[in-house]
């Protein structure tokens, strides 16, 4: 490569001390140290997204994400924290990790005081204040905060039930409706053998059948105590 080349990457990265970025979005106003800083950032206001994974299709804005997403399919993660041992596939994600050891929270809503690790959390609390919901169904126009939050919505217009119990095959929406269903199937029916129950006002025998009806079918009886006691046999 020239020296031109190298000139021009030095001036680049001493503004990362000087704080000078002469480079300024039209859109938002945000600004940066390099036009192709600037050109990748213009692309999340047009959406245009260039890059595409070849393995499963998903388009980036840079070239570099697509590089670090790449590793969701090869598994590689170079990235290690001496702390705990967990890996990462960049060193953003490593950077941020690193702050639940140290207690770390640079980035602080003005409007509340409460501090987050990473920026992209902070950005989406001040939407709690500003009421902004950019992310947007083209089905019923219903607005989100979150766009993990629109497309779970989007399964109520597709059907889709992507999370399925693989006891049962009963499907869901949300992963956390499956957690909650699969407690039906690794709980015991009974936490103990139902024992035989006693009328107090005849003195007979319920049979184990009828109690059964009685019992919650996963964890424990639910039966009107003054009615019922156990026989003690």
């Amino acid at each position: 490569r020239s020296a031109a080349f190298f000139l021009s990457s030095l001036v680049i990265h001493e503004r990362i001390h000087t704080g000078e970025r002469p480079y300024t979005c039209t859109h938002c106003g945000k600004s940066f140290t390099s036009s192709a800083t600037l050109s990748t950032h213009v692309r999340i206001h047009t959406g245009e997204r260039p890059y595409v994974c070849w393995e499963c299709g998903k388009s980036f804005t840079s070239n570099s994400s697509l590089f670090i997403h790449n590793r969701t399919h090869t598994g590689v993660k170079p990235y290690m924290c001496v702390e705990c041992g967990k890996t990462f596939s960049c060193t953003s994600a490593l950077v941020i990790h690193k702050r639940s050891h140290t207690g770390e929270k640079p980035y602080t809503c003005d409007e509340c005081g409460k501090s987050f690790t990473c920026y992209s959390n902070l950005n989406v609390h001040q939407r709690s204040h500003t009421g902004e919901r950019p992310f947007a169904c083209t089905k019923c126009d219903k607005r989100f905060a979150l766009n993990r939050d629109l497309v779970r919505h989007q399964s109520i217009h597709t059907g889709e039930r992507p999370f399925s119990c693989s006891d049962c095959g009963k499907s869901f929406t949300r992963k956390a409706h499956l957690t909650t269903h699969l407690k039906i199937h690794t709980r015991r029916p009974y936490a103990h053998p139902p024992r035989p129950l006693v009328n107090l006002y005849t003195g007979s025998l319920f049979p184990i059948e009828s109690i059964s009806k009685y019992w919650c079918s996963h964890t424990k009886l639910s039966i009107t105590a003054p009615l019922l006691t156990s026989h003690p046999f």
